[in-house]
């Protein structure tokens, strides 16, 4: 299988994200010296309708359910809603895509935080979608739940 490398730049000053190819890398803007851009890389993944999802995207995974409880540890029935939507960022650790999740979760329900992390299952198999990204659409990141 194939790989496929692609980025893309938010412009800083001009406040607008570019094709990777669009931008002029000249003397006036060399992004090494004066980081007037981004630079936001493609995933490899896509979301439900065929979007390339991009480092920095912000994904709803409203509708999605939890994985079984063929472990014996987690119940079914744990349902994400309209108010869960995450940026992907890339995770040192792990050495892959992850969705940045909180540490615990504002719902009234306190075991929540443990069905988090199946969320990385939902990114890597495309069960989300792409909702804007935080260069664009920063307001996204305030509407997120996080402790």
């Amino acid at each position: 299988m194939k790989r496929e490398i692609k980025f893309r730049a938010w412009d800083r000053v001009k406040k607008e994200m570019n094709d990777i190819s669009d931008v002029d890398w000249g003397a006036g803007h060399n992004y090494f010296t004066d980081n007037s851009y981004v630079i936001i890389q493609y995933t490899g993944l896509k979301d439900k309708n065929g979007k390339e999802i991009y480092e920095g995207d912000m994904l709803s995974l409203n509708g999605n359910m939890t994985a079984d409880d063929s472990m014996g540890w987690l119940p079914n029935g744990w349902i994400f809603d309209e108010e869960d939507k995450y940026p992907v960022r890339w995770d040192e650790k792990l050495a892959g895509w992850v969705l940045e999740m909180p540490t615990k979760y504002d719902r009234k329900d306190e075991e929540a935080v443990k069905y988090l992390n199946h969320a990385r299952g939902l990114l890597i198999n495309g069960d989300i979608e792409i909702i804007g990204n935080i260069y664009e659409n920063p307001e996204l990141l305030k509407e997120r739940r996080y402790d």
